[in-house]
């Protein structure tokens, strides 16, 4: 495999300005440090960090197709995540949505899954001065749960949201920053794909190196819902299941590849309890072997009257839960702490409503 700068899944631009400044291969790009490499190249640290990642994905360490330790753990360390507005989730996840990870989001209906990836796809958009990745999104409706209502009342409220704290903290480039967001800038930032069937998703997911190639601040992808098309008559089990593996390994590389945030929506049905004695529980819709794609899985169900959230699976978080809102303005938490437990105790709760 070639390991040129040109051979990089980056846009034209910000490879031809690595190859200018003398980083010609992914090793070099991948072992530069950042600050150095958007100076040298003139570019900003969050292109530098996007071709580092991209990088890392291509160098390899005497071993074909292995990365180091080292690389995984500078990769990790760089990373960003995009927050949620709900500070109980964005504690069980880490911090927030990761980026190179596909985050499934499943629960039955009215409990905010469509709410979660609207907020996420806003959420995104907050500059760097905030501490936020000043990305774009793409979104890919297949139920035709996203309106311009609801999302015109969230991003309202991050707008000023977003003016209050560089008031209270008389920053004037905060200040600047937060004027510039305004509801149009956030509108134009949000890229929708409406599908209708499974063989417009599949032509969607094909296209989108192309896609985030060509639209390199595009930073989260959001499908609502995975399984609507899925779920649609699909006689053949067996082409469903080399479709689903195809298509959540081709969201998975576009992650890891684009640095991007993969949000996925999921529906979640009945398992009859076994040997009789067992409480009936919700899971996910579209089988176990669907449930290895996710590299975090939340589970959201009700509980005394109350939404909650449950993290279900992750690779570097505790099993935890907390309570979230769906408010006027968006999704956002109570301010207590998040539980934590054992997985069977959060498997308990979740089964209970």
């Amino acid at each position: 495999m070639t390991s040129d700068v040109s051979s990089l899944p980056l846009c034209p631009t910000l490879r031809s300005k690595l190859s200018a400044a003398g980083f010609t291969s992914a090793a070099a790009v991948a072992q530069a440090d950042p600050a150095r490499l958007a100076a040298d190249a003139a570019v900003t640290l969050e292109d530098a960090q996007r071709a580092q990642h991209a990088a890392d994905a291509r160098t390899r360490s005497g071993l074909a197709g292995a990365l180091s330790a080292k690389a995984l753990y500078d990769r990790e360390r760089r990373s960003q995540r995009i927050i949620t507005f709900c500070a109980g989730l964005d504690s069980i996840l880490g911090g927030g949505v990761g980026l190179q990870q596909i985050t499934e989001v499943c629960g039955g209906p009215g409990l905010g899954k469509t709410q979660l990836g609207m907020q996420l796809a806003l959420d995104v958009q907050i500059p760097d001065c905030f501490g936020g990745l000043g990305g774009e999104a793409l979104y890919v409706d297949a139920e035709g749960g996203l309106t311009l209502e609801r999302l015109t009342q969230m991003a309202d409220a991050l707008a000023a949201h977003l003016r209050r704290v560089a008031a209270a903290r008389g920053d004037a480039r905060r200040a600047q920053a937060a004027a510039a967001l305004t509801r149009e800038r956030m509108f134009d930032a949000v890229h929708l794909y409406r599908v209708h069937d499974l063989a417009e998703l599949l032509a969607v997911v094909d296209g989108l190196v192309a896609t985030l190639a060509a639209r390199p601040a595009i930073r989260l992808v959001v499908v609502d819902s995975i399984a609507f098309p899925f779920r649609q008559d699909h006689a053949d089990l067996a082409a469903r299941t080399r479709q689903l593996a195809q298509l959540g390994q081709s969201l998975m590389e576009v992650a890891v590849a684009h640095d991007v945030a993969v949000v996925l929506t999921n529906h979640v049905t009945t398992r009859p309890g076994e040997d009789g004695g067992a409480p009936p529980r919700l899971i996910p819709v579209l089988g176990d072997t669907w449930a290895h794609v996710a590299t975090s899985r939340l589970m959201l169900y009700w509980e005394a009257g109350a939404r909650r959230a449950f993290l279900y699976k992750s690779p570097s978080q505790p099993p935890a839960s907390c309570e979230y809102l769906v408010t006027g303005e968006g999704i956002r938490g109570r301010r207590q702490p998040a539980k934590r437990g054992p997985e069977g105790e959060c498997r308990g709760e979740a089964a209970k409503k």
